[in-house]
């Protein structure tokens, strides 16, 4: 039971840091293209960043349900 225990910890662990490093690759592409993208063009780049995010929540919920 003990080793059950120390597998779960490591397990959330492992997922926590994978969450907080797509996190930052996510702001670190954003921060990248709002430099490279006109200000004229910041509406159309929102609508599509919450379009994905949307779809993303989806995916992950289907995912989770799943099993």
């Amino acid at each position: 039971m003990k080793d059950l225990k120390q597998r779960a910890i490591r397990g959330a662990l492992a997922k926590v840091c994978a969450q907080g490093a797509n996190l930052s690759l996510r702001v670190c592409f954003f921060i990248v293209l709002a430099r490279l993208v006109n200000p004229k063009d910041f509406g159309l780049v929102g609508m599509v960043t919450a379009f994905t995010g949307i779809l993303s929540l989806f995916r992950d919920f289907r995912l989770s349900t799943s099993a």
